[in-house]
């Protein structure tokens, strides 16, 4: 009978946890990964302000439809005859000229400026053009003071 009574008896406590240490352990692991995580910023994300009164699905000016103001279009191919996996190459035309590079249209663009800057540019990038061509053909807009630049919208079914 004398099992009985050391095997439960009043004076037993169960052990408690310790909670201090846990939640010690706890905001240190969730420091440590919010100083380790990088945050990155979205390639590709461009902050701009689109017109709302022109552009794909608004109706034409009906008095007269066949007018259209005169504009500065600069089309943007893949190259897909020397492009490789690794390495594309990004064929510039300005109106009917064909560009060596940005810097090439850059130059043409701020001989364009200095007497119309006042032009809408349309940029026609295509689907296959990587964005760096993109931003580099609007920063040489910029540069040559075009103030009304706009981008083609792409083909049905992208």
């Amino acid at each position: 009978m004398a099992d009985k009574a050391s095997l439960g008896g009043a004076n037993d406590k169960l052990p408690e946890m310790q909670m201090t240490p846990m939640i010690d352990v706890t905001f240190q692991l969730l420091i440590f990964f919010m100083v380790g995580m990088q945050i990155k910023i979205p390639e590709g994300i461009l902050n701009s302000y689109l017109p709302k009164d022109r552009g794909v699905g608004m109706p034409q000016d009906q008095d007269n439809p066949d007018i259209t103001p005169p504009e500065v279009k600069i089309r943007l191919e893949k190259n897909k005859v020397a492009s490789t996996d690794e390495n594309v190459v990004v064929d510039i035309y300005f109106e009917q000229y064909s560009c060596k590079d940005i810097q090439d249209l850059e130059d043409k663009l701020v001989r364009l400026g200095q007497e119309l800057s006042s032009i809408p540019v349309v940029i026609d990038g295509g689907p296959e053009v990587p964005f760096s061509y993109v931003l580099g053909t609007l920063n040489a807009c910029v540069k040559a003071r075009f103030t009304q630049i706009s981008f083609k919208a792409p083909p049905e079914g992208i």
